[in-house]
């Protein structure tokens, strides 16, 4: 290792655990405790170090590292950045584990577990469905009140300019945060992300790949014949949301549901998406809801408020007629 690597290492570690004493860094490092006393005089001439901070010295004041059960040199600087996360020692304790960096990712998952199944009382109240106009702009939901907007609008060229419509209801009703997934195929994809970026609110995230079991109709004119369709992922302003899979796979009775709509999508994938994608109690809004296989699965998870909206009064009618049916079948 050279001069220059080490000193980096040190400079991580204090970094990382500015509590330790130099010589027990100085053992992680496998260096002297006067260089790393000297690093330390440096990050904290240039303010990177607070002289005597104790504000995370909390830590160091459990049993585990007290007692000397930890031996805080053998850990790398993940691990030490690991240890300070409130509940990590104590998950270590409890379960004899030996790995912050695994205590602090099960308390996570734990945590996420929890979050997301959270009841939040009578479902039918929580699930509305309405006749409404994308090019309105949709008055009826309030702004910034949208976690997820999960929606599905046609696919034909002659229909772009409800893309652009669908990017200022997008930026208006979706909280700091929140989430657009546009699905829509690869005939057009650059003009309908265009459309979509017409509002500068939306920012551009990601694309989410959806494989389906069989595939759509061959398309003659471009001689394709497809297997995926995407999922166009906007957020507003950053996404601090969960870690997410761009990768998604239908299950493989059907590619999508066309009993109560030609356009119909698998409502499997629909509650996935729901469920990766917001928390109970939060808002979804589907504003292209064809055949309601997302109001479908915002009843089968009974967890999300749900709206749905469509220009056709019949999509509406049957979407309700499904919404009633899962509810009686799912809680009576």
């Amino acid at each position: 290792m050279t001069n220059a690597e080490k000193r980096e290492k040190i400079k991580e570690r204090l970094l990382a655990a500015p509590n330790l004493s130099n010589r027990e860094l100085a053992r992680a490092v496998g260096c002297s405790h006067t260089s790393v006393a000297a690093m330390r005089r440096i990050l904290e001439e240039s303010g990177k170090l607070c002289h005597g901070d104790t504000t995370e010295s909390n830590w160091l004041n459990h049993p585990l590292i007290k007692g000397g059960v930890i031996d805080l040199s053998a850990y790398n600087v993940k691990n030490l950045q690991a240890l300070k996360t409130p509940g990590v020692l104590d998950k270590m304790m409890r379960e004899n584990l030996t790995s912050p960096v695994y205590a602090q990712r099960k308390l996570r998952q734990e945590a996420k577990q929890a979050r997301k199944n959270t009841p939040i009382g009578r479902v039918a109240e929580n699930i509305k469905i309405f006749k409404a106009d994308i090019h309105n702009g949709l008055p009826e939901v309030e702004s910034e009140s949208v976690t997820l907007l999960i929606t599905d609008p046609p696919y034909q060229k002659s229909a772009l300019s409800l893309y652009k419509s669908l990017g200022m209801v997008a930026g208006r009703v979706l909280r700091e945060g929140g989430s657009l997934l546009c699905m829509t195929g690869s005939s057009h994809l650059p003009e309908v992300i265009q459309a979509l970026q017409k509002n500068d609110r939306l920012k551009w995230h990601w694309l989410i790949a959806y494989h389906t079991p069989a595939s759509a109709p061959m398309l003659e004119w471009k001689r394709v014949s497809p297997f995926v369709k995407y999922f166009l992922w906007f957020t507003k302003g950053e996404y601090r949301g969960d870690w997410q899979s761009d990768y998604i796979r239908a299950p493989g009775d059907k590619s999508g549901d066309k009993t109560y709509h030609v356009w119909g999508q698998n409502v499997a994938v629909q509650k996935t998406l729901i469920e990766k994608f917001s928390d109970p109690g939060e808002l979804v809004l589907d504003c292209f809801l064809g055949g309601g296989s997302s109001a479908v699965a915002a009843a089968q998870l009974g967890t999300r408020r749900f709206l749905g909206t469509d220009i056709d009064p019949v999509c509406v009618r049957k979407s309700k007629q499904r919404v009633e049916e899962t509810l009686t079948n799912n809680y009576e």
